[in-house]
């Protein structure tokens, strides 16, 4: 538990107060990317993606803790490292999934036709 957001703060509104795991991700170019984990068995986690670990909720990039799958959409330039961490609200943990990659969307208003499933645009 290296990191411990406490409630009601400027990233994800909720404590992180449980087992966390970070990774590093880079850009494979200029571009939107997306970042969703999904818990095992629905326990509660949250998903924070920040360009500095040193401090996370001065450094955040995106972060959400919405509900029990939790996702983040965001740009990075070509080469851009960010710091994916999944941490565990509540202290609660356990396995998840994790999925990343580029994104056309992130809500049906983002496309210009269509719908916004698993962040791409289709009609």
């Amino acid at each position: 538990d290296d990191y411990t957001l406490v409630d009601a703060n400027l990233c994800t509104g909720h404590n992180s107060i449980g087992g966390d795991v970070v990774y590093s991700l880079e850009s494979p170019g200029d571009g939107r990317m997306f970042v969703e984990a999904i818990p095992e068995g629905g326990w509660d986690l949250s998903l924070y993606v920040v360009s500095d670990c040193g401090n996370p909720a001065r450094n955040r990039v995106a972060c959400s803790d919405t509900g029990l799958s939790e996702s983040v959409v965001f740009d990075l330039e070509a080469g851009e490292s960010v710091f994916v961490v999944v941490d565990g609200s509540n202290g609660e943990g356990g396995p998840f999934d994790l999925r990343w990659g580029p994104a056309d969307c992130r809500i049906d208003v983002d496309c210009q036709q269509g719908r916004c499933v698993d962040f791409r645009c289709v009609e």
